[in-house]
């Protein structure tokens, strides 16, 4: 991915930890914004918050 996940990304990188049991690594800047991106990718967004059980 590049910077804050979309949609498609986030439920790609959902397959492959699921259904290939394939580790996930995520490199961000150590700053506020780095770990939102991570929080992004691992819980979801408020915006798409309707949308969080597909894509966890």
């Amino acid at each position: 991915g590049r910077g804050y996940p979309d949609i498609p990304t986030r439920r790609f990188l959902r397959y492959l930890v699921e259904q290939l049991h394939l580790p996930a690594y995520c490199l961000v800047d150590s700053d506020p914004y780095g770990f939102d991106i991570l929080a992004t990718y691992k819980f979801g967004s408020m915006q798409l918050a309707y949308d969080a059980n597909l894509l966890r």
